[in-house]
């Protein structure tokens, strides 16, 4: 299966048909490690937020996901 690069801007909204071809490519995915086909690979740019094989990952993503939900909160209370 080739890699297939798609550049949108943040303005942009996906068409119909590029929602389906990115689900059915996550499910072939899905399968694939099912299957033992395949191995998501981590690295430096992407490390694994797993908690029980990367303790500190985690808890610096619970962390800024909070700290995220904060700021929203403070922001929608400003626009009320």
């Amino acid at each position: 299966m080739a890699d297939v690069t798609y550049t949108i801007s943040k303005d942009q909204k996906l068409s119909e048909e590029q929602i389906k071809m990115i689900e059915e490519g996550r499910k072939y995915q899905d399968k694939l490690l099912e299957e033992g086909r395949y191995e998501e690979v981590f690295d430096e740019d992407c490390p694994s937020t797993d908690p029980e094989l990367n303790p500190e990952g985690y808890a610096a993503l619970v962390k800024a996901v909070g700290k995220r939900n904060r700021m929203l909160a403070e922001l929608a209370k400003k626009r009320a």
